[in-house]
């Protein structure tokens, strides 16, 4: 007859909760490393490093002054 409602609050929620009132700067930190990680991995697919260079160097070998000095183009 009385349906029993559900909770406000889940169980994970509570735990967080609790988490974070009793232990607040390792919750933050933890929060602040994955930050860190996540702008970092993002920056890195971003602008990747700068050794990576194209194989095709036609371009290059156009201007090597050298190469054309010694008739080796």
């Amino acid at each position: 007859m009385y349906k029993n409602p559900e909770p406000y609050w889940n169980f994970w929620k509570v735990v967080f909760a609790g988490w974070l009132i009793k232990y607040p700067g390792k919750f933050f930190r933890a929060i602040m490393w994955i930050l860190i990680a996540l702008t970092v991995g993002v920056i890195y697919m971003v602008d990747p490093p700068s050794g990576d260079t194209p194989v095709d160097n036609t371009v290059d070998r156009e201007y090597n002054e050298i190469e054309r000095m010694y008739g080796l183009e």
